[in-house]
Order: C-alpha cells, then structure tokens, then sequence
C-alpha cells in the first residue's frame, strides 16, 4: 500500500472536497443556469421562479448601473451572506483556422498579431511577394490607409482581448455589440477592409472560406456579482420569449491577460455541433 503513504490518497481526496465545492456560473444553457443558481445562491429552480415572478410583479426599482445588483438582492431577500460564488464560466467566439490551438489558452491581441498577419499572407502569397505585403502591413499600422478613426496599434491596445460572453447563445447572435465574431475576428476584417481598398480584393471572403466557427469554453476565479445579476436577467428574458434589455447581455472584461489552458473548459465548432465534435476538459 505504498501509495497510500505517497500522498496520493491525500491528493485526490483534497481534489475531490474541491470539486464538490466548487460553485461555478454556467450559462451554457437554461438548465445550466438554473443548477448553477441554486448551487451559488441555495435557491431551487421553484424557489428562483417564484422570487422572478415576485420581481416582474415589484413596483421597486434600481438605476441602471444598478440594475444587475438589485435583482440579485431582490431574488435573495438582501442576504447576500447567502451567496457562494467561486468561478464563472465565459464563452469567447471567434474563427480560426486551427481551433484545437485554443487548448493552449487564449491570448490577448497583442501577442496574437504576427500569427494573424502570417495566416492571412499566406492566403494571398500566390498574388504578393513578401515585400509587398510587408509595405501593406507596414501602412496598415500607420495610418489604416485612412479608413480609420485612429491608428492600428492605438486601436490594439484599447481592444486586448481576450473577451468573452458570459450568455453563450450571445455568441450566435450579434445582439447589442454589433459584430458577428464566428465570422471575422475584428482585426482580420480591419485588415482586409484596407486590403480590400488597395488591391481591390475580397481578403475576408477568402479568410472565411479558409477557416471555421469555433466557441471556446473558459473559466475565470475571479466572479463578479454582476453577473449572477446578468443570468437572473437572461431567466426573465428566456420567460418571455425575448431579449428585451440590455441587462441580460455581460461580457468578460478582458484586461489583456491570457486565459491559460488549465482555465479551458470545452471547445465546440457551431457549425457542425449536430456530429459532437468537440474538445473537452472536465475540472
């Protein structure tokens, strides 16, 4: 029995107490929120519909910068004491060309550029030679060949990345942001808009033709009472059939720190979910 005097026992034990404490925000799906909810705030599936129905029906009300907040205290009779929240689940969409590559994290933008430029020449090395693309790219960063409103890394570093929705079916919707990420990533339609405006070729056409949909899947220790607000929002919203207000709609920060592998969770490609392809890690 020497594994038992290895520590081994000890470890998974400790990893097991772990794991049945852990109280994660899934919005993944309904279900998902309803479990989660209960796990976070002790409060059935019943119980959280009843307190909704008392909410919808309350003449109360908050400002807007409160409105996450005060469902949650509306929901929990104001004992936030209750509240036991420890990771929240976020879903980051974009296309790539290898979305298996996410299994070793998601990085900011600014470490994610001369891989970008990279893929996109070698859609186009048949029509550039090197020089050429790199006097492109070079008047890209200058000046956006003047379709932007400000220059190219000025614009990188207030968009780092990486971000995220906390509500995964906002990933298969625009809704408020106005971009459509399963699509063209931001910078990759920056891009070939100018590409576009040089040599009056479709560079995001060929981009999407080259590459696929993906949602990646992760996880963040550092949850924010605002988004149990989001997903009691998003459970009125789903009651009535509608997206009716922005404060079902939360979106992970992204302060330009990279999400690690171990925080990867799933990876799904939307476009083919009917076959169950997907990568996986289980915490």
């Amino acid at each position: 029995m020497a594994w038992l005097r290895s520590g081994v026992l000890e470890t998974f034990l400790k990893y097991l107490l772990t794991f049945s404490l852990m109280a994660r925000l899934d919005c993944e799906t309904v279900e998902s929120i309803y479990s989660s909810l209960e796990n976070i705030l002790g409060i059935d599936r019943n119980g959280l519909d009843l307190r909704l129905d008392a909410f919808e029906n309350s003449d109360e009300t908050a400002p807007d910068d409160e409105s996450w907040n005060f469902i949650v205290d509306f929901v929990t009779n104001r004992n936030r004491g209750r509240i036991f929240h420890d990771s929240t689940c976020w879903f980051h969409a974009t296309r790539t060309h290898n979305p298996a590559g996410f299994k070793q994290g998601i990085f900011p933008t600014d470490q994610m550029l001369n891989p970008v430029w990279e893929f996109l020449y070698s859609l186009v090395a048949n029509q550039l030679s090197k020089n050429q693309w790199l006097k492109f790219r070079r008047q890209v960063e200058v000046d956006y060949y003047g379709l932007g409103k400000m220059t190219f890394h000025a614009k990188r570093k207030y968009e780092q990345g990486p971000y995220g929705f906390l509500i995964r079916d906002d990933a298969f919707y625009r809704g408020d942001c106005g971009h459509d990420y399963m699509r063209t990533p931001e910078v990759v339609e920056e891009i070939s808009r100018c590409f576009k405006h040089q040599f009056r070729f479709d560079l995001q056409q060929v981009f999407h033709e080259s590459t696929e949909p993906c949602v990646v899947k992760f996880a963040s220790p550092r949850p924010r009472l605002c988004e149990l607000g989001c997903a009691l929002h998003y459970l009125l919203d789903v009651r009535t059939g509608t997206r009716r207000n922005s404060f079902s709609h939360c979106c992970y920060p992204g302060t330009g720190q990279a999400i690690p592998s171990a925080s990867i969770l799933d990876i799904v490609w939307p476009a083919i979910l009917h076959t169950g392809r997907r990568f996986s890690r289980h915490h």
